[in-house]
């Protein structure tokens, strides 16, 4: 039985071909939502954790920031709380000057 090949060409193979849409794809998710993890892009996408990543980090040249020190990331009614916080706390301090000294 002889299983060398003949061609040095590539044959068909199975499986999901490659992309390069797939830097696309994760631009469009992120720009419509830049809060989504990569777990998240990954099930929606239906692509491979790592291939995601890549894509993120070595494609499209983004890094991970940590979104809890992110404002611009809040939405409208999140800014109206922080907002409304931050008056109250305002207030409370201006009319009693030991108010953080409790």
């Amino acid at each position: 039985m002889n299983d060398w090949r003949d061609s040095v060409e590539d044959g068909t193979r199975s499986g999901r071909p490659v992309s390069a849409s797939n830097d696309d794809l994760v631009r469009e998710k992120i720009v419509a939502d830049s809060r989504l993890t990569i777990r998240e892009l990954s099930v929606r996408l239906d692509m491979g954790y790592g291939t995601v990543q890549g894509n993120l980090t070595k494609d499209l040249g983004m890094q991970r920031v940590c979104a809890k020190l992110v404002s611009h990331l809040l939405n409208n009614e999140q800014r109206q709380r922080r907002i409304l916080a931050s008056s109250v706390m305002l207030e409370a301090i201006n009319e009693d000057a030991t108010f953080f000294k409790g």
